[in-house]
């Protein structure tokens, strides 16, 4: 008994500093996300041209933010998700180029060619079916082939979830 406490609680640890190190790229994802709203003035880039801003001497971007690009871009990642996720990679995208850092956003359709750092990503499932999400994600993590990351992460929807969903269960079938 006193082992399988001692498995359980070491699972529990690694699933603890994961979540720690997954909360630490998505707070710097999150906050990329957020000064692209404000450099824009939360307009859509796509109806107006938006003048290109130098990040670099913006007094606002910390050293911090460039150090989490730097980290994204010298890394191996898989990130599974649905529409909002395209927002998310393009927010990414623009503050590392306005800020120098070249980070390698690869769709992953299958298998990678690559062994080298990239941010790979692919849709999963259909929106309000977050179990065809888990499911997809778990059929990519084990068809990976020699592409090994070293986070793999997805993300679920708000459309996923309604008053009638049973988190408990979902939590449990992922």
């Amino acid at each position: 008994m006193s082992k399988l406490l001692d498995n359980t609680t070491e699972y529990y640890c690694q699933i603890a500093r994961f979540r720690f190190l997954l909360a630490k790229l998505l707070k710097s994802i999150l906050f990329g996300i957020i000064l692209l709203a404000v450099l824009t003035g939360f307009h859509n880039a796509q109806d107006q041209k938006v003048e290109n801003v130098e990040m670099n001497n913006l007094p606002f971007v910390s050293n911090k933010t460039k150090h989490a690009l730097e980290a994204i871009k010298d890394s191996r990642i898989l990130f599974g998700h649905q529409s909002v996720g395209n927002n998310i990679l393009t927010g990414v995208q623009s503050l590392a180029e306005n800020t120098g850092v070249d980070i390698k956003i690869e769709k992953f359709s299958g298998k990678l060619q690559s062994k080298q750092n990239v941010f790979a990503h692919s849709m999963l499932g259909k929106n309000t079916d977050p179990k065809s999400k888990i499911d997809d994600f778990a059929s990519q993590i084990r068809g990976l082939g020699e592409f090994k990351p070293q986070i793999a992460f997805m993300k679920l929807c708000y459309v996923d979830f309604t008053a009638d969903s049973n988190i408990k269960e979902l939590f449990t079938y992922h």
